[in-house]
């Protein structure tokens, strides 16, 4: 089995991980076959000052291995590498798995309460501004902050609608975006 090393965070303890024909195992985590494997999903999410969120879950039963890194994008080559091997080793143990892309529904749900909030608070004041009979001047300072806010609100309910189902693709196409990540360009 191969050993990769990556620290999650700046402030977080390397992880090591085991990847070989049979199945992978995170630390000292028990091994997981690649054949009890059920589903994989994807996410990448671009942060304030170039940060990036990266994570990968991988669903064997009712156990999910999560392998998430945040930093710049100079400093995910590490795990750009482990995962290129990972995908390597699933393309030969399960080329017909498919991956799901974006967050769980947990996680939308959160943003969609969010964004919806956002909407409500925005539209909430521009009643309000327009009930009070605020001036014009004041008026007119106050117009960017909430037309930011309900941008924000529009942007998160629509990307995040829990009805919505994400997507799946195949898996050649998750090798493609860690490409890309590992040559430090790109997002998913």
């Amino acid at each position: 089995m191969a050993a990769h090393h990556y620290r999650p965070a700046a402030l977080r303890a390397p992880v090591e991980v085991l990847i070989g024909g049979a199945g992978m195992r995170v630390g000292d985590g028990p091994l997981r076959p690649w054949s009890a494997l059920t589903g994989l999903r994807f996410s990448e999410v671009a942060g304030a000052g170039g940060l990036k969120m990266i994570w990968l879950d991988l669903s064997f039963g009712t156990a999910t291995e999560r392998l998430s890194v945040t930093g710049e994008p100079g400093a995910l080559a590490p795990f750009a590498v482990l995962l290129q091997d990972l995908a390597g080793h699933l393309a030969r143990a399960r080329p017909d798995m498919t991956v799901q892309i974006g967050a769980d529904t947990r996680t939308r749900w959160a943003f969609f309460g969010l964004g919806l909030a956002s909407l409500l608070a925005g539209g909430g004041i521009a009643v309000a501004m327009l009930a009070g009979g605020m001036g014009g001047a004041r008026m007119t300072a106050a117009a960017l902050p909430v037309l930011m806010l309900l941008g924000l609100g529009g942007v998160l309910v629509a990307g995040n609608r829990p009805g919505r189902a994400a997507p799946h693709l195949p898996l050649a196409a998750l090798r493609k975006r860690i490409a890309a990540l590992a040559g430090g360009g790109g997002t998913a």
